[in-house]
């Protein structure tokens, strides 16, 4: 089984309309709303493509979230939060292709809510064989407290969730810490090059596996054998992009599922390359064509 820890969930809503026009009143259509939030984007596509998947994350003190989640078929252990789930928007332009993300912010966690994450993963930890954590957390939540459950869990564990990488001390075996490019910035001297950043982690988390994704320039990571891969779709295939946001959830999904299924690192990178580019492929946020991923997969090439 493979768990997926997204604290923060939200309501996805796709908006379209011809154009968007500040200070004008817009008109268009909308969908009705599904459950997402980088925790539930993850936990999607891992669904879609075959894997038994678990979403740990919180709820609406009605349990309506978990109740949508289950209806897709994927199963859900919930903690409570103070309110209800946030909404995310999804605006998408006909006329130039162009999308453009409302996203609200989330209510704080129930006080009960870091005891029932705990208790969770501890339950579940004889079944896992690798876990992802992703996105920001919900006040109320401290990030010791998360990473300390999410510690013994067995296999791979990705953390891609600033606030979690912030709160790390330690490395351990099977750790893999995926950022994107402004994210991993954030962590360096202003200027400094990502794989800068990136070596001076390395230092301080020796055996952990390092990941940048850089949108259309693909992924470079820094190994814990020390070596460094780079990964990428040529640029001709990049420029067919509608909507970027979610694909690191995808991507993340897709390089959890080769982790804990075994594939050699170098292979896992270039399949969540293919899978995230998939993802760009359509307006809705982490729902790519994995036929369409597999298709453009012989095309990933290292880069220098």
């Amino acid at each position: 089984m493979l768990l997926v820890l997204g604290a923060n969930p939200a309501w996805q809503r796709l908006f379209r309309c011809r154009r968007l026009e500040p200070g004008e009143v817009v008109r268009g259509e909308r969908t009705g709303m599904v459950p997402a939030g980088k925790g539930m984007n993850c936990a999607r596509v891992l669904h879609r493509l075959g894997e038994d998947v678990r979403l740990v994350g919180g709820d609406d003190p009605r349990g309506t979230f978990s109740a949508a989640v289950q209806a897709e078929g994927i199963g859900v252990h919930a903690f409570a939060l103070a309110g209800e789930v946030r909404v995310a928007t999804t605006v998408h332009e006909a006329d130039s292709g162009r999308t453009t993300e409302l996203v609200e912010a989330g209510p704080a966690c129930a006080p009960s809510g870091a005891v029932r994450l705990a208790s969770t993963l501890s339950e579940l930890e004889g079944q896992v064989r690798g876990c992802v954590a992703l996105g920001t957390l919900p006040d109320g939540l401290e990030a010791s407290a998360v990473l300390q459950a999410l510690w013994d869990l067995p296999g791979t564990l990705i953390v891609d969730s600033v606030p979690l990488v912030k709160g790390l001390q330690t490395d351990r075996a099977g750790l893999w810490i995926k950022l994107n490019e402004e994210e991993w910035q954030g962590f360096g001297i202003p200027g400094e090059p990502v794989e800068a950043v990136l070596a001076g982690f390395a230092r301080r988390f020796p055996r952990a596996g390092l990941v940048a994704t850089l949108g259309a320039r693909g992924c470079m990571a820094r190994l814990p054998d020390g070596n460094w891969v780079r990964r990428r779709l040529p640029a001709a295939l990049c420029v067919r992009a509608v909507h970027p946001i979610g694909a690191g959830d995808t991507f993340a999904a897709a390089l959890l599922q080769g982790l804990a299924g075994g594939q050699e690192p170098s292979d896992a990178l270039g399949w969540a390359v293919a899978l995230s580019w998939a993802s760009c492929l359509d307006p809705r946020p982490a729902w790519p064509d994995p036929v369409t991923a597999r298709e453009v997969l012989r095309e990933v090439e290292a880069w220098a």
